[in-house]
């Protein structure tokens, strides 16, 4: 069965490689993607997504705001942050409400 993942990144270019990236393997099937953080916790809330790929510095609701609703409301789904930069802070705060991996863009 494929992993159902939702993909959250403000950046479109970054959202349409990472959709095409994901659609070209068979283990994997992307049930959503988002563009900002609201849409990404209504992703997770209604899709049920095992893995959401979320940036972590977004315009409205950020990643770190996402990990603390889905924290809050013991949503059941993996996390991996995608971000360009992350500092020591946002890393620890990051961890503490459960994530799953961090994946720097620059990777």
């Amino acid at each position: 069965m494929p992993i159902r993942l939702t993909l959250a990144d403000d950046h479109p270019v970054v959202l349409q490689g990472l959709q095409r990236l994901f659609e070209t393997q068979h283990d994997f099937n992307v049930v959503a993607c988002c563009g900002g953080g609201d849409g990404a916790l209504e992703s997770v809330r209604h899709a049920r997504p095992d893995v959401l790929v979320l940036d972590l510095r977004m315009p409205g609701r950020s990643g770190l705001d996402v990990l603390r609703a889905m924290a809050a409301e013991k949503l059941p789904c993996r996390t991996v942050l995608l971000t360009a930069a992350i500092t020591d802070n946002d890393l620890v705060e990051a961890v503490r409400l459960g994530v799953n991996g961090i994946i720097m863009k620059e990777s």
